[in-house]
């Protein structure tokens, strides 16, 4: 019986012994997985960064070689004359593809936004006189906006790109859109047209104060020249807008209007002084430019009949 029991007993060590050798011999075999495993990462890793090492390397010697190209380039420069810069004669006062101009110093004193046309001749850039040939001078304009948008000769001095220009006319436009949408919904149609007991004219229309409405409109297209253009320019083409504003835009709206008619012709009469608008002949219809087609053209809230 003690046999039996001591066979069982050493049978059981036997399988015992078995088992934990196999636990042993896996826990190896993982940690044999784990340590190549770390191997092949840290193999890759110095692969990577001898890549590095070597781009690095690379790129020092281009430096080095950059450098010493450059050092080359301004001995070369040191030993030779500074390159004659185009003079007026070479290119004309008014340059093709070029964004600058010439303009002679005797007309600097005479350069005034807002104030008068200068009449240049295109061959010298000094300002023409009653002898230059027909048709060879320029008139250039200081009003800085014209039914065709920007004056390019304001936008040539103030520096502008293409894209700055091209920006401005579509702040303007729009600017100008509003104003005269604001002046159609407000404007009152006087019906039957009441005789003005001071010319005898007929008035046919009315605008009353439109600064409520179009001043919003106009700090919109403010803020929109100082986001294109930058502060110092904005303000400079603002200041002269306004001049322009209150001479051919009848000062925004700031004063109330009235409108009389003369026949074939058109008045207008703001602050107490009658203007004279020359409207078109009856059944034409008026120009893209007439300052007040959108009120009196055909179709307008107070169409000419």
């Amino acid at each position: 019986m003690n046999r039996l029991l001591l066979l069982f007993l050493a049978a059981g060590v036997s399988a015992a012994a078995a088992c934990w050798q196999q636990q042993s011999i896996n826990s190896v075999r993982a940690a044999t997985a784990r340590l190549s495993e770390q191997l092949v990462q840290t193999r890759a890793a110095l692969e990577s960064e001898q890549g590095a090492l070597a781009s690095a390397h690379t790129q020092l010697q281009k430096l080095e070689a950059d450098l010493q190209a450059t050092k080359r380039q301004r001995a070369d420069l040191a030993g030779t004359k500074a390159l004659a810069l185009p003079t007026p004669e070479e290119e004309g006062w008014w340059p093709q593809n070029r964004p600058y101009f010439y303009l002679a110093k005797t007309l600097l004193p005479k350069v005034r936004m807002g104030e008068r046309h200068i009449l240049m001749d295109p061959n010298t850039g000094q300002e023409a006189t009653s002898t230059s040939p027909q048709g060879r001078c320029v008139w250039l304009s200081d009003q800085p906006f014209s039914a065709q948008g920007l004056n390019p000769h304001l936008a040539m001095l103030l520096g502008m790109s293409d894209e700055e220009v091209a920006a401005v006319n579509d702040s303007y436009s729009g600017f100008v859109q509003g104003v005269r949408e604001v002046e159609a919904a407000r404007v009152q149609r006087v019906e039957p047209p009441v005789r003005d007991d001071e010319d005898g004219c007929m008035v046919v229309a009315r605008l009353p104060v439109l600064t409520p409405e179009i001043e919003p409109l106009r700090e919109r297209w403010e803020q929109s020249l100082a986001q294109t253009l930058g502060a110092d320019r904005a303000d400079i083409l603002r200041e002269n807008a306004q001049r322009f504003f209150d001479q051919d835009m009848d000062q925004l709206g700031a004063e109330p209007r009235e409108f009389l008619r003369n026949g074939n012709n058109l008045w207008l009469r703001l602050g107490g002084l009658n203007i004279h608008f020359r409207g078109p002949t009856y059944g034409l219809v008026p120009t893209q430019d007439w300052q007040y087609g959108h009120l009196f053209g055909p179709g307008a809230p107070c169409e000419l009949q």
